[in-house]
């Protein structure tokens, strides 16, 4: 095999960085004739696959030329592997989401889709998609504290500004359960618009706002968190609102728009005293419009966005 054909298989790996480890191994064992160069492209490739990792493939190749440089030819190999293999099962422990500050909470439920945060930030809020409960967590030890059962498929919550009660979405029942902290119990259910998704506050806490992202529905359904009931709702221009921001001044608010089956989608502008659309933003070439925020200044608001 020529080295040609050697630096060709290098540009097929999966990542640059095992390339340029390879290419400078390849310099460092220059007594390495090209069968033997093959053999330690072998190994690479063994080390990628067999850790699962393209950071312990990279820390496998700098094993390598260590010990090779160090005159341990015979031994490089076998440490290569050995320290690759423990870089791989430390990123195996440390990586993927479940973990806070290093430390991995198990709830009892599978699939946590959305985190809420308690306004003195000492409690989180899970909620679990397919397991249809909202788990508690006392940010501080990082242990759940409870795991409190909603109805089918919750996807956001935001905890009223005392604290003692959360607002949680139920998108397949069309529901929105309310939540006593203290007690980690739900004291109301509240019949809402099609798949209820995401759900915010008004800056004086008095009214929950819950987007209602049916593929033929409209509304923005307005929650009284004080009587815990629905008493109101704000029409948008287009079907599927996803999210809503509200401004820092509290008076208006922004809906993403996120209609299946269009081009452009947009962002309503709400004046919430009215509860009125004043105006409307295309925005061109998107689609799986998914949240939406102000900037600190009420200047701007952020969109996350695909665009086909």
């Amino acid at each position: 095999m020529s080295l040609t054909n050697f630096s060709h298989l290098l540009a097929l790996l999966p990542d640059a960085r095992i390339s340029i480890c390879i290419f400078y191994k390849s310099l460092v064992v220059r007594t390495l004739d090209d069968n033997q160069k093959l053999i330690t492209l072998i190994g690479t490739l063994l080390a990628l696959f067999l850790c699962k990792s393209v950071d312990a493939c990279v820390f496998y190749n700098c094993m390598f030329i260590f010990f090779w440089r160090c005159n341990m030819k015979k031994k490089a190999w076998i440490l290569g592997f050995l320290g690759a293999g423990m870089l791989s099962l430390a990123l195996v422990q440390s990586a993927g989401a479940g973990f806070i500050q290093g430390t991995r909470v198990r709830t009892e439920h599978p699939s946590p889709f959305h985190v809420a945060v308690s306004p003195d930030g000492g409690q989180l809020a899970l909620s679990n998609q397919s397991g249809h409960s909202v788990t508690f967590v006392d940010a501080r030890s990082r242990k759940v504290t409870g795991e409190v059962p909603v109805q089918v498929q919750p996807e956001s919550s935001v905890y009223t500004l005392d604290g003692r009660s959360l607002i949680v979405c139920n998108a397949e029942s069309d529901t929105v359960s309310v939540i006593d902290v203290g007690n980690k119990a739900v004291v109301k259910t509240i019949k809402v618009g099609d798949w209820p998704c995401s759900v915010k506050l008004s800056k004086d806490g008095s009214k929950a706002y819950v987007c209602c992202s049916g593929s033929m529905w409209n509304t923005v359904d307005i929650i009284d968190t004080a009587m815990n009931s629905k008493i109101g709702e704000i029409r948008t221009t287009d079907y599927g609102p996803r999210d809503i921001a509200i401004s820092p001044d509290g008076k208006t608010a922004a809906v993403i728009l996120d209609t299946t089956g269009k081009i452009n989608r947009g962002v309503d502008f709400v004046d919430l005293a009215s509860g009125r659309v004043i105006e409307h933003r295309n925005i061109y070439q998107s689609c799986n419009l998914r949240g939406v925020e102000y900037t600190p200044d009420g200047a701007y608001v952020l969109v996350t966005m695909e665009q086909p």
